[in-house]
């Protein structure tokens, strides 16, 4: 029942901005970037991105961006904002199972 609960807490916080259409900064179109990064580089992440105006390298861990190569190119460009929030709430997810279930355990210090 906290699980539900607390998962159900973090979508709606996750998705308040979309329902009230106060669009706070987002980071779709550089996730979806990254993913198009990966498929041209055969599935690697580039060091450098000489695209972007203050270079750099990518900062992001590239769990997110290999789940969504798994979805259909049309699918990514126009559902992006809602998948980040599902794979969020995928994390979100097994993070309590994972301590619900006592794999993950408070420890205390002392």
């Amino acid at each position: 029942m906290a699980i539900t609960l607390i998962l159900c807490a973090a979508l709606i916080i996750r998705l308040w901005p979309w329902f009230t259409r106060l669009f706070a900064s987002s980071d779709a179109w550089l996730h979806l970037f990254i993913c198009n990064q990966l498929k041209a580089n055969k599935l690697r992440l580039p060091d450098e991105n000489p695209q972007f105006i203050l270079g750099g390298k990518t900062r992001y861990p590239p769990l997110y961006h290999y789940f969504m190569l798994l979805i259909p190119k049309r699918y990514r460009e126009r559902y992006s904002f809602l998948l980040t929030v599902l794979f969020d709430m995928a994390v979100v997810g097994l993070i309590l199972l994972l301590h619900h279930s006592g794999v993950i355990i408070n420890s205390q210090v002392q």
